[in-house]
C-alpha cells in the first residue's frame, strides 16, 4: 500500500525472455550451473581453477595496480587481471586496502549502501516436495511459487521489515531451479 511499491510487480511484467513477455529465466542445472559455467569458461581460456582457496590479499604493484592474490597459505599467484566477486566494501577495504586507495574511492566505496529486507535461503531436498493442496500434477515445480494470500498480509509482513523486525508472517517465493532439465552436459565437452 505504500506509493511506489507496485513497482515490483510491474518489474516483474516489464521483462522478457526469447520473446515471451513477462517471463523470467531459469539457470540451467540450477544455480550451480552458474559456478559450472564459470569454471568451464575459464579452463576454456587457460585460467587455472583452485578452490578451498580464501584469498587473503589482492596483492598491489608499485605502480598501483593490483598484480596477484596472495592466499591465506601464504602462496602468490600473480595475473595480469584480477576480477573479485567479493562484496566491493571487502574487495576494496579488506582485500585491496585503504593504504592503496585514493581518498575519493575509499569514500564512495565506505558509502556503499546494501541493506535489504530480503533473505535467500537455498535448501538441498532428497525430491521435490509435494504440495496435497495443489490440484495440477507435476507444474507446481515449473515456475515460481509465492506465498502472499492477500494485500493485507503483505502490508503486514512489510510493516515488520519497515521497523526493523524480522516479519512474523513473511512474503515468500519458492522456486526449484534444479527441477529443469539439465541440457548442459550433452552441449558440451568436459573440461580436463
Amino acid at each position: 500500500m505504500t506509493p511506489g511499491s507496485a513497482y515490483v510487480l510491474m518489474h516483474h511484467w516489464i521483462g522478457q525472455v526469447d520473446g515471451h513477455f513477462g517471463a523470467w529465466g531459469w539457470v540451467e542445472d540450477g544455480m550451480g550451473g552458474v559456478s559450472e559455467a564459470m569454471r568451464w569458461g575459464g579452463a576454456r581460456g587457460g585460467a587455472e581453477i583452485r578452490t578451498a582457496a580464501r584469498a587473503a590479499r589482492i596483492v598491489v604493484g608499485t605502480a598501483g595496480r593490483a598484480i596477484g592474490v596472495e592466499l591465506e597459505d601464504g602462496s602468490v599467484h600473480q595475473a595480469a587481471q584480477v576480477v573479485s566477486s567479493a562484496h566491493p566494501k571487502t574487495t576494496y577495504l579488506d582485500l585491496v586496502g585503504r593504504e592503496h586507495l585514493p581518498s575519493d574511492v575509499m569514500h564512495d566505496v565506505e558509502r556503499i549502501r546494501t541493506r535489504s529486507g530480503s533473505v535467500k535461503v537455498n535448501v538441498a531436498l532428497s525430491g521435490l516436495p509435494a504440495f496435497p493442496a495443489w490440484d495440477q500434477e507435476g507444474t507446481v515445480h515449473a515456475g515460481l511459487t509465492a506465498i502472499s494470500p492477500s494485500m493485507e498480509y503483505l502490508e503486514r509482513a512489510f510493516d515488520d521489515a519497515k521497523y526493523g523486525k524480522p516479519s512474523q508472517h513473511p512474503y515468500a517465493e519458492l522456486v526449484f531451479p534444479t527441477a529443469r532439465p539439465a541440457r548442459r552436459a550433452a552441449r558440451r565437452p568436459a573440461s580436463t
